[in-house]
């Protein structure tokens, strides 16, 4: 599958919470959504994940120059958790736990790690922050161009 994360580093729109979470991740990125389909002018894409703006787990358009593009293969199931978690809401209780997996689970909110980390099948997925995304990703998949091409 593919998957973009946003650069909080490099996105002119990202905000306090975007540097924060990066900051705190020690990653370049803040955000994590799975790329499903790139339009003609390169730069506009349909995406499926969990967006705060968005109210929790959906489908939206994003401006690709603002993210990176990863390949990460997915494990057996992934279709049906896909489909399952739409409608999940957006919970920042849930961002609280990717640092203190101690804190009890409430509710079925997510967040947009939490997403990416279940429809890949990564283990204790609903505690992965992006630091652990990252690092599943680059351990599994590889960078890609816009093209989707291997970079």
């Amino acid at each position: 599958m593919y998957i973009i994360l946003y650069s909080a580093k490099r996105a002119a729109g990202a905000t306090w919470l975007d540097k924060l979470i990066s900051f705190v991740e020690r990653v370049p990125y803040s955000h994590a959504e799975q790329l499903l389909e790139v339009w003609d002018n390169k730069t506009t894409a349909g995406v499926y994940g969990c967006h705060a703006a968005r109210g929790g787990v959906s489908f939206g358009l994003v401006d690709l120059r603002e993210y990176d593009v990863w390949y990460c293969p997915t494990a057996p199931g992934s279709m049906e958790r896909f489909l399952g978690m739409v409608g999940r809401p957006y919970s920042y209780w849930s961002v609280l736990r990717t640092k203190l997996p101690w804190l009890p689970k409430i509710g079925r909110g997510v967040n947009c790690a939490h997403t990416i980390a279940e429809v890949l099948g990564m283990r204790d997925a609903d505690t992965a922050g992006m630091k652990d995304l990252l690092d599943y990703i680059e351990a599994h998949g590889y960078r890609v161009d816009i093209n989707l091409k291997r970079i």
